[in-house]
This record gives C-alpha cells, sequence and structure tokens, in this order.
C-alpha cells in the first residue's frame, strides 16, 4: 500500500481493517522508526491511537510579576533581540543566546508586549535553533526560571509557537518514548490517526446512545481525542472516565464469559468418599 494512501484513501476502507494496518503505513514512519514503535509494543495504527500519554504538563501560561524563581511556568515571550551564537570548552560546547520580552493578553485574547520584563534564554547543544528563532516571533517557553530581581534566565527550555488566531493548548501529553520515536514523531503519528477518525469513530464506538446518555460518558471519538489533545481540565477527566469505564465493562464481559463456560464443563465424580475436614 502507497503510505500517502493511508490518509488519502481513508473513505476507501473498512474502519476496522484500517486500523489495523502496521504503523510503516504512516507517511512519517520509515523502517527505523517502525522497529522504534515496535520496541513500545506499537505495531499497529490502532496501537498508536491507545498509546496513551503517561503524564501531562499543565503549561497554564503566568506573569512574570506573579511568579516564584527556582520555579517551572510557562510564559509568553517575545523574541527582542538577535540571537548570539558562540561555542564554550573549546568549540564542543555550542550555545545560543538571546532576550525575549513578556506577551501579555488581555480579556478578549488581545496581545500587548510588556517590556519591562525579559528573560534571557539560553540552549545549549541545540544548533539547529539558529535557523528556528526570528525577531519579534512569539513563543510560549515553559521550563525551570530563575534570576534576580534585575533580570529573568531560562536555560534549554521547552517551547511552542503562539499564532493570536489559534488558542495554544494548556495540557502538553508526555508519552513513554526511546531512542528511535521522539515526543514529536509520536504526536505526529497520533494526529494522524485522530485525523483518520475523525467523524468516523461511530464506526467502533461499543455502547449505544442511551448507555452514554445514562451515565454521562463521552463517545469514544471524543474521548480519545481528549486524552491525546485535552483542550481543558474537564474534557481530560471526562476521557479518562469514559476510557476507565470502558475498560471495566469489558473486564466484567469477559469474567461473566468465563463463568458461562465453566459452567458447561462437567465435574469430576470420585468414587470414593472424602473427608474434607
Amino acid at each position: 500500500m502507497n503510505k500517502c494512501c493511508i490518509i488519502k484513501c481513508m473513505n476507501g476502507f473498512d474502519m476496522d481493517k484500517l486500523l489495523l494496518q502496521p504503523v510503516k503505513n504512516l507517511s512519517s514512519v520509515g523502517p527505523a522508526r517502525e522497529k522504534g514503535f515496535n520496541g513500545l509494543n506499537v505495531f499497529t495504527l490502532k496501537d498508536i491511537l491507545y498509546y496513551f500519554p503517561r503524564r501531562y504538563e499543565d503549561r497554564k501560561i503566568f506573569e512574570l510579576d506573579k511568579i516564584e524563581l527556582h520555579a517551572i511556568y510557562a510564559v509568553r515571550l517575545k523574541i527582542a533581540s538577535k540571537l548570539s551564537f558562540s561555542y564554550l570548552r573549546g568549540g564542543t560546547l555550542p550555545m545560543l543566546k538571546f532576550k525575549a520580552s513578556e506577551v501579555l493578553a488581555d480579556e478578549f485574547g488581545v496581545f500587548s508586549d510588556n517590556l519591562n520584563n525579559q528573560v534571557e534564554i539560553t540552549f545549549f547543544h541545540s544548533e539547529y535553533l539558529r535557523n528556528v528563532f526570528k525577531l519579534g516571533e512569539i513563543y510560549i517557553f515553559y521550563g525551570k526560571i530563575t534570576g534576580n530581581l534585575v533580570k529573568f534566565e531560562m536555560v534549554n527550555p521547552k517551547f511552542i509557537p503562539v499564532r493570536q488566531d489559534l488558542e495554544t493548548p494548556r495540557f502538553y501529553p508526555i508519552y513513554r518514548k526511546n531512542s528511535k520515536v521522539t515526543q514529536n514523531i509520536i504526536l505526529k503519528a497520533v494526529d494522524n490517526i485522530l485525523n483518520l477518525i475523525k467523524d468516523r469513530a461511530d464506526e467502533f464506538e461499543i455502547f449505544p446512545e442511551d448507555i452514554l446518555k445514562k451515565y454521562k460518558l463521552y463517545n469514544l471519538g471524543e474521548s480519545l481525542r481528549s486524552i491525546h489533545r485535552p483542550e481543558s481540565a474537564e474534557s481530560l477527566e471526562g476521557a479518562k472516565r469514559r476510557l476507565v469505564f470502558e475498560e471495566f465493562f469489558l473486564y466484567s464481559l469477559a469474567l461473566e464469559i468465563m463463568k458461562d463456560r465453566r459452567g458447561d464443563i462437567p465435574g469430576y465424580k470420585y468414587k470414593k468418599k472424602i473427608d474434607m475436614r
């Protein structure tokens, strides 16, 4: 099967068959990444869909005037200086430095610069970032904030670009990874599968509508999207509740099936009376 066909020819596949396709059929997965996914016990598209995050980073944005130093926060900053690149330790340690000013948002989401608060940001071992950050671009940086009364500092923070017309997710999923499969690779694969099942999740929903309403459960598609890409604490809890309910339901069903089958097996009749005391 052509790799790009997994997405382009989606409508020609039964959903169950589609999700049983091997991970190598994703356009972003080559032989090395396939081995990496297999090392995480991920072999099919369905395995990716059910490869849940092990935890989440809460990247709620804080204002710099309201933080405590030497703690981890997410802050919204604009690149405010040219990038300075150099090598330390005799040319063996690349270092990138720049300053970024705080960007505030009002109740309507309109941005404004707070030039009174600036953060000096340093990256080590990240030469590629020389071509990533541009003057005037806005990012959310996440990491430990240090410094003093004069300036704030961050070293090797995580970052994501900000678009004013697109809400930045607060909860960031963290997956178990290995040397061949990074967080970004997993995220990209998950997003591909979520797009595949978009508007078609009802094809593998196991509960009827009345059960979903009775127990106030998310549908399966909504739950899978929210467990990987939660938009709020409420949506994350709703997804967890639905998936736990399903797990217990299937477990109970399996026990009942085993119980029924056991009832059809004749017991052993002892020829002699045995004292069980």
